[in-house]
Formats: C-alpha cells, structure tokens, sequence
C-alpha cells in the first residue's frame, strides 16, 4: 500500500516512548476491529467474520511484533519500523505462489496500515463514518485493504474499482457480503471520470 511504501525513514531516540506508541495503536486497532467487526455482523456469514479474527491474531502474532520491536530497538521511529517490517516481510515470502503470497501480505499489509493510522490518528474511529450525503460514488484503488473499505460510506458505495487484488481477497469477500459490484485486475484499462480514489 501507497501508505506504507511512501514512509520517510526516521530515527528517534527514545526507543521505549515509540514501543509506547506501539502499544497504544495495538490496543486502537483491537478495538477498532471489535467496532468494524459490530457494524456489519448481520451481514456477514460466520467464514465473512473470520476476516477481522485472523486481523486480531496478527496483532498479537509473535513473529510480526518481534520483527516490529527489532527495527523500533535500531532507533527507527514507529512508521518507519511498521513500513519496513512491510518490507520485510514481501521480501521473505516473494518465494510464495503468488495467490497465497498476495493473499498473506494483504493480512500483514492491512495490520500494518491500521497500526500506522492508529499511531498517527490515536482518536479517530476506524469504524463506518456516518454521512449526510446521499451523492453515490465508486471507490477507486489499487489494492482495497479492509481496514480502508470499513471506513468509507458503505451506504453511498455503488462500486469499488481494484486494480490489484483477485476474487478471494478481504475486500472482494466484504464487497460480495455487501452486494457491492467488484471489479479487480484486469481494471487497469479503466478510465472513470466518476469516481473516488482511496
């Protein structure tokens, strides 16, 4: 994701304040899942859930919070231990098929960005955002991460566009349990001039 790839890299020297940090994002996004996981509960099978369960466990996933902990242990501040551990972590399983390779660094992608944004926007809710308007719009994307889909006004969403990410992605599962039209990798040719880019 754009988020992670585009983190300038910074040092800071009170390592124990940014594993503070660390800490406060893990416990937002906890809860922030609980919320998301609640706001669409009734319209989601029970296999639909799992998705914000594996997101929990890869919060508290011991490999992912070493390797985190190691770059905030060499100095790096939290965004740039979180965008380097994303780094990483595509460097090491590129050896993977490529539908599971996607599929796995979309779970780690997705942690990783609700951790960034809860360090950087420790009050906003990652839940739905109520919306008075009414104005239909198509989201448009790259790569559709969950923790992104949640946040958008489901109400008003007519279509998402993705120009990475197949069929058994989170978001393409959130997106059939919703009924909202998906349409994925061969969208690169589109051009939509209606449109909302997230």
């Amino acid at each position: 994701d754009d988020a992670l790839r585009n983190v300038k890299i910074t040092r800071k020297r009170d390592v124990e304040r940014e594993k503070r940090r660390l800490q406060e994002a893990v416990e937002t996004v906890r809860a922030s899942l609980a919320a998301s996981a609640k706001s669409v509960k009734e319209l989601l099978s029970e296999a639909d859930e799992n998705i914000f369960q594996m997101n929990e466990i890869l919060l508290d996933d011991p490999i992912l919070q070493q390797k985190i902990q190691d770059f905030l242990n060499e100095r790096f501040d939290l965004p740039s231990a979180l965008a380097l551990t994303s780094q990483a972590f595509q460097e090491e399983l590129q050896d993977l098929s490529p539908q599971y390779l996607g599929e796995r660094l979309q779970d780690i992608q997705d942690v990783l960005l609700r951790l960034m944004n809860a360090a950087r926007n420790p009050n906003e809710a990652a839940a739905v955002q109520p919306s008075d308007s009414t104005t239909p719009i198509v989201l448009v994307a790259r790569e559709l991460f969950p923790s992104q889909f949640l946040t958008a006004p489901l109400k008003r969403v007519c279509g998402i566009v993705c120009t990475g990410g197949g069929a058994t992605s989170d978001a393409a599962i959130l997106a059939r349990a919703l009924r909202i039209p998906m349409l994925g990798e061969h969208a690169r040719s589109l051009n939509l001039s209606t449109s909302v880019a997230i």
